[in-house]
C-alpha cells in the first residue's frame, strides 16, 4: 500500500513570478524529479537503511488532470512497491502504536498464533500464543518531504526564471 503526500501551491509560485508560463509537462517533471531524486537524504533515514528497497521504491507521480483543468501542477511523493510493501507499517506503526486512520488496525496489541504447528519458537522459547505490542511508527515520509519540498520549489522557481525569456520569445516571435 503506497502512501501519498502531495504539495500544492504551484499557483502561488507562478503568481510570485507575476506571469503564468505554459511550460511543457516534461520540463516540469524533469526539474522536480531532479531535485526530489533523493528526498530521504536525512541522517536519521540514512542510518536505518538495510537493503535499500524502501529507498528505491520512492517515486514522484504527477496528476495531469489538474494541469489541463485548473492550470496548476500537483506532484505526489509515493513510497512502497512489490519489494517494499511495508512502507506504511514503518510510517504509521502497527498494533497499539498505530497512528493512521485505516480501519484494519484495532490500535491494540495483537496475538500471533501458529498456523501449522502447536507452538511457536522465538528466541529459544516455545509458546502457544505470543502477544505482540506492535511496532512504533518511524515517520520518514513526512519529515523527509517537509525537509525537501521547499528546496525543490526554490529550484523550480530558479528554473522558471531562466526559462521565462525563452518561452516569451516563443509566444512573441
Amino acid at each position: 500500500m503506497a502512501r501519498r503526500f502531495g504539495r500544492r501551491g504551484q499557483t502561488r509560485l507562478l503568481v510570485g513570478l507575476d506571469i503564468y508560463l505554459p511550460i511543457k509537462y516534461s520540463a516540469r517533471e524533469l526539474q522536480l524529479k531532479k531535485f526530489w531524486s533523493n528526498p530521504f537524504a536525512t541522517p536519521t533515514f540514512e542510518s536505518n537503511i538495510r537493503t535499500g528497497a524502501l529507498l528505491k521504491s520512492v517515486r514522484i507521480r504527477f496528476v495531469r488532470k489538474s494541469e489541463k483543468k485548473y492550470g496548476w501542477v500537483r506532484a505526489n511523493l509515493i513510497a512502497g512497491n512489490k519489494e517494499a510493501w511495508y512502507a506504511h507499517l514503518i510510517e504509521f506503526g502497527t498494533g497499539s502504536y498505530y497512528t493512521g486512520t485505516g480501519s484494519k488496525s484495532k490500535k491494540q496489541p495483537y496475538e500471533i498464533r501458529p498456523k501449522n504447528k502447536k507452538s511457536l519458537f522465538f528466541a529459544g522459547v516455545m509458546r502457544e500464543v505470543i502477544v505482540h505490542p506492535g511496532i512504533k511508527p518511524q515517520s520518514f515520509m513526512r519529515s523527509a518531504f517537509d525537509a525537501s519540498s521547499d528546496r525543490a520549489i526554490r529550484a523550480f522557481a530558479d528554473y522558471i526564471r531562466v526559462r521565462l525569456p525563452k518561452e516569451i520569445k516563443k509566444l512573441n516571435p
